[in-house]
């Protein structure tokens, strides 16, 4: 339907009809805004910050707690499997752990998954409707189908991702503090190391909101591109010194869904967008 309106939105324009006869319409600027990328960020790093206040109010204090059994004694690891203070602490841990990771938790991660879609979905549509009114003059706003049947896929991997992030921190945590004990650092020594893990895990957040935000909008865009009538699209990177040498190399080359062009969208934290290349025969 969309392409058809956007088609009789031509004809009925001569100086349109006479660009669009000679060349296809290219569909830019649909990538995803400022504006959702900080609120998808805000989502996971929100989780991240939960996860890290029980860590400061389960697992910090029992560190003080057993730190005279433990600072200044350096032992075996074998040692650690038969001693009742680090079976309390470990068992701290996993009770974090089964919070984060229980039915209660995928509940938890359903909804931050809907609300990644509804930001995009809604980020993408208005860019789209946006470039659309300045290129053909239409408003094609009451026309916009849903796509949460074409974004299914994807949805399914940003869960996987979101999901990996309690249990790779908590996992990390552990591994931390009974490194430490076995080493015989003090409780304030394994504190600044869980401050600089909590660190980490906030920056992987960051990283995976804004490559699941980038991954969205490549799901969106293919939609829309179909809807608009057009299984083509031009690759376009950022322009600057931190676009990888590949996409570099197909700056400005046309694509379809699969091919290896299109298929560099794929990469981590790519910053390249597909432009729509809509032909009129």
């Amino acid at each position: 339907m969309l392409h058809q309106i956007i088609k009789q939105a031509i004809r009925n324009n001569n100086r349109l009809l006479s660009k669009y006869k000679s060349q296809p319409l290219l569909i830019d600027n649909i990538k995803p805004s400022t504006k959702v990328d900080l609120l998808n960020t805000r989502l996971l790093t929100e989780l991240v910050s939960r996860i890290n206040t029980r860590i400061k109010q389960d697992l910090i204090p029992k560190l003080k707690l057993y730190e005279s059994y433990y600072s200044n004694k350096v032992m075996d690891s074998s040692v650690l499997l038969d001693l009742d203070y680090v079976d309390d602490i470990k068992s701290v841990i996993n009770t974090i752990t089964l919070d984060y990771s229980g039915i209660t938790f995928n509940q938890i991660v359903e909804s931050v998954v809907k609300q990644f879609a509804e930001n995009s979905q809604k980020d993408i549509t208005a860019a789209l409707t946006k470039e659309i009114n300045r290129l053909v003059g239409i408003d094609i706003s009451p026309f916009i189908q849903s796509h949460t049947d074409d974004i299914k896929q994807t949805l399914e991997y940003c869960k996987d991702y979101i999901v990996s992030i309690p249990q790779k921190y908590l996992a990390d945590v552990q591994s931390t503090v009974l490194l430490n004990i076995q080493k015989g650092m003090r409780s304030s020594s394994i504190i600044k190391e869980l401050a600089n893990q909590y660190g980490i895990t906030l920056n992987r957040a960051k990283v995976i909101a804004r490559d699941q935000t980038s991954k969205l909008n490549l799901a969106l865009t293919t939609a829309q591109a179909k809807d608009i009538g057009s299984d083509e699209f031009k690759f376009s990177t950022s322009q600057d010194e931190r676009v990888r040498s590949t996409h570099r190399a197909a700056d400005g080359k046309l694509c379809k869904v699969g091919d290896s062009v299109y298929n560099l969208r794929y990469d981590v934290m790519c910053r390249c967008v597909l432009i729509i290349v809509v032909h009129f025969d």
